[in-house]
């Protein structure tokens, strides 16, 4: 079922929303882990408000990412030398 490899999951609290791609459409299974920690039970349900705000986080998420599975290129913010240098201790910043 669905294309294999291509499956995405979110959590959120006890509630796990799993996303699975076919060649006509998505699939869904949402689960309850705290009530179904095997995830058996799907209680995925088209219009699900839960599932809906869950869907739309993932694909947020997924969006931050360019075609290479790299976070997004943000725009470039000036920062004070004294933080620059802080991040650049801690290994956040190349020289």
């Amino acid at each position: 079922m669905g294309i294999a490899g291509n499956w995405k999951s979110i959590r959120s609290g006890q509630c796990k929303l799993i996303e699975i791609p076919t060649a006509e459409t998505n699939l869904y299974e949402l689960y309850d882990t705290s009530k179904d920690p095997g995830e058996t039970r799907n209680i995925y349900h088209p219009g699900d408000p839960l599932a809906e705000q869950l869907a739309a986080r993932l694909h947020a998420w997924l969006a931050s990412f360019d075609g290479r599975g790299q976070p997004a290129r943000q725009e470039q913010r000036d920062i004070d030398p004294a933080t620059a240098e802080r991040l650049r201790a801690l290994g956040y910043m190349n020289r």
